[in-house]
């Protein structure tokens, strides 16, 4: 895209989404001086978009991207993820776990919604996803020993 970009000379703004997350390594690499100094073009911006969480990942020193991060982030309807939230904590309240295939099925929401708010809990640092062979993906209260 650089290549196009430079030849055409006008700006390129191009974000990268992954489904899955985006692996620290990968996050911090953006992020970084050296890929500041070494693979910004001045036709190109880049950023990651973690479709999971809604988070965009873009390097602060190249200032023009900024513009648009607004532009990449997904958009999920909070009402809805509210609604799976408080069936999260309900279940929560009961047991120190949930299993996300129970959430989907019980609150027939669209899987990215419940991954969402999956991943919203274990923002608040009180939990942790995990996943268990046979059971799938687990959504647990972080208890300390």
């Amino acid at each position: 895209h650089i290549d196009t970009a430079e030849l055409g000379k006008y700006f390129h703004v191009l974000g990268i989404a992954s489904s899955t997350g985006w692996d620290d390594r990968v996050r911090k690499e953006i992020e970084s001086t050296d890929f500041a100094h070494n693979y910004v073009s001045r036709y190109v911006s880049i950023c990651l978009i973690d479709s999971a969480t809604g988070n965009v990942t873009f390097n602060s020193v190249d200032e023009r991207i900024g513009k648009f991060v607004e532009f990449f982030k997904p958009q999920f309807d909070s009402e809805k993820v509210a609604k799976v939230k408080n069936i999260i904590r309900d279940k929560l309240s009961l047991k120190d776990y949930v299993i996300f295939n129970d959430i989907l099925e019980e609150t027939k929401e669209a899987r990215i919604l419940v991954n969402k708010a999956f991943y919203d809990f274990t923002d608040e640092g009180k939990y942790r996803m995990r996943h268990i062979k046979d059971v799938g993906m687990v959504l647990e209260i972080i208890t300390s020993h």
